[in-house]
């Protein structure tokens, strides 16, 4: 998996996945995150456009950043959620527990 982070201000970054998260790719994700956040980032879309499905690591990197951003009064959006990625999201029940719109815009707005 090859994913870009795009800062839109200095609270909010978007990552672009594009393809599957693997292992060695989420903890190395998760630390550069890590260290995001604990210098003021309160804000992170990810853009699932180009993940064709959410893997277990996929699913739990995703579920680490949610955990780490309610305990600092935010939380995580994802955008772009598409065919089998929705429907894994959905037969989990994590559509409940992740914001999930239409385009990165839309994510961004919901922000405010």
């Amino acid at each position: 998996m090859e994913y870009h982070q795009h800062k839109l201000d200095s609270n909010l970054i978007v990552i672009t996945a594009d393809e599957q998260i693997n292992d060695e790719q989420a903890n190395h994700l998760a630390l550069e995150l890590e260290q995001l956040i604990n210098s003021g980032l309160m804000k992170i879309i990810v853009d699932c456009q180009n993940v064709p499905y959410f893997s277990t690591v996929g699913i739990g990197f995703i579920l680490l950043l949610h955990k780490r951003l309610t305990e600092l009064g935010s939380d995580i959006k994802l955008a772009n959620v598409e065919g089998i990625s929705a429907d894994v999201l959905k037969t989990l029940r994590l559509d409940r527990v992740f914001h999930m719109y239409p385009n990165i815009e839309s994510a961004r707005l919901s922000y405010e």
